[in-house]
């Protein structure tokens, strides 16, 4: 931008804004224009204005300057959440609501868009979840789907080699690391599998740490349906309403007569009580 002159009377830098426009604004003002009923079109083109938390992203600016943007942010939510009584969620939604991990008021709506599903909780939906350390945790918190643990990425090794590659599940929660140390990144080798040979699974990537700015080029390199984030203990706050939005973003189409691979009912020796495991 070209340095503007200086006024005269004060030596002061003017910043001459005709025809300048702030995205932040511009979405201000048409969520606060928003009626008791809009369209889907409107909360879509909303959304879309979203790239990122600019409390995150602009750390230095004072959290005041972004109150009423976050306030017209909040009556957008009201906006979605009415929508969700006579609507299907936004298209837009789950990449938006992927900004603003660990945020209430954003669970809160993604929770009324969860329970407002016509589907059920079911042992015919299948979940694929590699997880090193809170996978029986998260089986339990998500009966009764039909849950396979995989808990390494030599583990999922063998399970590819035992079911000779064939992956037949309703979606997938794929955990950023496998080992103690946090330092392999093995579930982006099981994410670039399902990319290539399951493009038909939806996954969604679990994590504690990301950092700002990655987020939308991991999800288009290995085709990742949401960002699921953890808290620092490693715990998700609510999983079934992130596999709610999973199983929106694309249900596998299966034909009537389509064969189901026969997995393993034990893994290592361990029995498995609803779910698969392996160690």
């Amino acid at each position: 931008m070209p340095i503007p002159g200086q006024e005269r009377q004060t030596r002061t830098y003017q910043f001459l804004l005709d025809g300048v426009q702030v995205d932040a604004f511009l979405f201000r003002d048409a969520a606060d224009q928003l009626g008791e009923r809009p369209q889907p079109k409107e909360i879509d083109q909303l959304l879309e204005l979203w790239r990122g938390d600019p409390r995150t992203v602009h750390p230095t600016v004072p959290e005041r300057l972004w109150r009423s943007v976050f306030q017209a942010r909040d009556r957008l939510l009201d906006a979605v959440g009415r929508l969700a009584l006579s609507q299907p969620p936004p298209s837009g939604w789950s990449r938006f609501a992927d900004l603003f991990p660990g945020d209430r008021k954003v669970a809160q709506t993604d929770q009324l868009l969860a329970a407002d599903e016509p589907r059920s909780a079911t042992a015919e939906q299948r979940l694929l979840i590699v997880e090193d350390r809170i996978g029986p945790y998260l089986c339990d918190r998500l009966a009764p789907y039909a849950c396979t643990l995989i808990k390494s990425s030599r583990c999922w090794q063998r399970f590819l080699q035992t079911t000779s590659g064939a992956l037949d599940f309703n979606a997938a929660l794929v955990d950023l690391h496998l080992n103690d140390d946090n330092d392999d990144y093995g579930g982006l080798d099981v994410l670039a599998y399902l990319r290539d040979h399951a493009p038909h699974v939806p996954a969604a990537l679990l994590t504690a740490y990301m950092k700002p700015g990655i987020v939308e080029d991991l999800k288009e390199e290995y085709r990742i349906a949401l960002i699921v984030h953890k808290d620092p203990s490693g715990s998700l706050a609510d999983v079934r309403s992130a596999v709610s939005r999973l199983l929106r973003h694309g249900q596998v189409v299966r034909g009537g007569d389509t064969q189901r691979p026969a997995f393993p009912t034990q893994w290592s020796g361990v029995p498995a009580s609803g779910s698969q495991t392996s160690r």
